[in-house]
């Protein structure tokens, strides 16, 4: 790695590393399944309990030079274990740039003035690697055009529909699978379907599940012919689909 990046949102805080500073014994592991409890049809508030994809472990170490006491907070604050998934970045050798979503498992850096090795442990519930870029493919009320993913796993999209239409229709020819929003919208109003999630709101807030059928499809590895087909469409009809790039292997 060329530097890596990681942050705690609910304190704004970050701990980075770069180059001279990480250790021989920086890396990860290959993706290990776990258990999952899976939501059973007729039994409310049944949700998975971790990634049916199973997780990944990280271990990152290094020798850094003597922290000054801000340094040393803020690398605490970022990495204190809060109940909330961190974010990290990283650049690799190869100049791909990449994030994945963490918890902190230990931090094994012991206090000196000078200088000091440091050891941080941490597990992925999701093993995928995505892109830092949201990517967004912009389609109108009855178009066909290629979102490509180009990582070496599957990726969640999220979809945003504004503007005029009635019956919504999106289709991804390359798996066979589509969705349909049996929902009227007009003027400023959107619904964003988040496949990763499971949710289908109205403006970010109300829950229009009841209009959804189909599937919450993802998109393959390489080239999706996506396909969209709203009833009432015109010249304000949107369709955004937004993904990252995903890779299991790199």
């Amino acid at each position: 790695m060329k530097v890596i990046r990681i942050t705690e949102t609910t304190k704004s805080k970050y701990f980075e590393i770069t180059g001279n500073e990480i250790g021989k014994l920086e890396g990860w592991e290959y993706p290990t399944i776990l258990s999952a409890i899976e939501d059973i049809p007729g039994n409310k508030g049944a949700l998975y309990i971790n990634s049916k994809f199973g997780r990944r472990r990280f271990s990152i170490q290094g020798y850094m030079c003597g922290q000054t006491m801000a340094e040393r907070i803020a690398m605490g604050l970022a990495l204190r274990q809060t109940g909330v998934l961190k974010t990290m970045t990283f650049t690799t050798l190869n100049d791909l740039t990449l994030q994945a979503y963490v918890e902190v498992l230990s931090l094994d850096y012991k206090y000196h003035k000078l200088s000091a090795p440091f050891l941080i442990e941490l597990v992925a519930p999701d093993p995928r690697f995505y892109s830092q870029t949201l990517n967004d493919t912009t389609f109108d009320n009855s178009d066909t055009k290629n979102v490509t993913n180009a990582g070496n796993e599957i990726t969640q999209p999220k979809f945003k529909l504004s503007g005029g239409g009635s019956n919504w229709i999106i289709t991804n020819n390359t798996t066979g699978k589509s969705l349909t929003l049996a929902r009227t919208i007009t003027g400023t109003d959107y619904v964003e379907i988040d496949v990763e999630n499971r949710t289908v709101l109205l403006n970010g807030v109300t829950s229009v599940f009841s209009s959804f059928s189909g599937d919450f499809f993802t998109l393959d590895p390489g080239v999706n012919s996506i396909t969209t087909l709203v009833t009432g469409g015109n010249g304000t009809t949107a369709i955004h689909v937004y993904h990252r790039d995903a890779y299991i292997t790199l």
